[in-house]
């Protein structure tokens, strides 16, 4: 499955009625659409020709105003968008603060919040001399991710009590978490909060900025690593040049004993000869890719690392801010 997006921000101010004041945000809207066949660029234009116009009735704008919304509620706000889309998309997304989100697609309403936790934990089954199996902390992040129209603040009321016992602490120390990566902390989290908020469809668990896991309750985790690349493409008679923000996705069970799929340093290693490849290169002179679209691009990278990491199960590409594209594929380890 290809899916593309197309992204744009706008700056708005609004009042709503829980504030007694005007204020504002740094939006960014998303629109995707599901697409098999080629031409993304064809894609791109009509998912910006689509958000452009609502960009500009929305930008420095009084939201209560250019919407006619009485209370622009970022909820609000997503499905004002959606329903001002000249052309219906398969998927818009909302940020309206760095934290929270909001998506609107055909199952629904989602919302997410992220929060930030200083906790330490070493792995205590991993090789010796594994950097890991030292004592250390991360900034770890917490994203939930819920479906209907529960509030931002009724998921923290009931989540923070939750999350304030993993905060500033030692991991390991809390029943359950004797072996704390991401992805045992995820599922831990998952069967902690899900008794108390039904509605909870994921919790993603971000070890670092570029690196976590996420777990939605059916035994199966999804787990990612980010890279960047700057690579060149033919344009005209020329090139043109991109920073292509890449994220790796990875499915399955975990390993009983280390806690983990693959470890994250391993699948930077399996990447490392295939992003050697593409990395400071002209990308119409790498054998075997098609072309410099984003969906050769990640079409060949799953090819190139299937045997090496079978549990590949899809490819995230961003080559500016507004363009970018996911594709899904199926692997061993989910029963294709």
């Amino acid at each position: 499955m290809i899916q593309y997006y197309y992204r744009l921000g706008f700056e708005a101010a609004r009042k709503l009625k829980q504030f007694s004041h005007t204020h504002g945000h740094s939006f960014r809207m998303t629109l995707a659409q599901q697409k098999t066949e080629a031409s993304e660029t064809l894609h791109w234009k009509a998912l910006g020709e689509t958000l452009h116009p609502l960009q500009s009735i929305l930008d420095y704008s009084l939201l209560n105003e250019s919407t006619g919304l009485d209370n622009p509620t970022d909820s609000s706000l997503v499905h004002w968008i959606r329903d001002n889309l000249a052309t219906p998309c398969t998927q818009v997304r909302l940020i309206g603060t760095p934290k929270t989100e909001y998506i609107l697609d055909a199952q629904g309403m989602h919302g997410c919040v992220e929060t930030i936790l200083h906790s330490s934990h070493f792995l205590p089954n991993v090789p010796p001399g594994h950097k890991c199996g030292r004592l250390h902390g991360h900034n770890f992040g917490v994203k939930l991710q819920w479906h209907g129209n529960t509030s931002v603040a009724e998921i923290q009321i009931v989540s923070e009590p939750v999350l304030e016992k993993l905060n500033q602490t030692l991991l390991n120390q809390i029943p359950g978490l004797e072996n704390p990566t991401s992805e045992n902390l995820s599922f831990w989290l998952w069967n902690t909060l899900h008794p108390l908020i039904p509605c909870l469809e994921e919790v993603t668990v971000f070890e670092t900025q570029t690196a976590g896991s996420t777990y939605s309750g059916n035994g199966v985790w999804e787990c990612f690593k980010s890279f960047s690349m700057d690579s060149a493409v033919p344009w005209n008679s020329s090139y043109q040049g991109f920073t292509y923000e890449i994220t790796l996705r990875v499915s399955g069970t975990l390993n009983p004993a280390l806690g983990w799929i693959r470890d994250f340093g391993e699948i930077k290693d399996v990447f490392a000869p295939v992003f050697f490849l593409l990395d400071h290169r002209a990308l119409d002179g790498v054998d075997g890719l098609v072309s410099s679209d984003l969906a050769d691009i990640g079409t060949w990278l799953v090819e190139k690392l299937r045997h090496d990491l079978p549990e590949i199960s899809g490819v995230d590409l961003w080559n500016t801010e507004s363009t970018g594209m996911s594709l899904r594929v199926m692997n061993k380890q989910k029963g294709a």
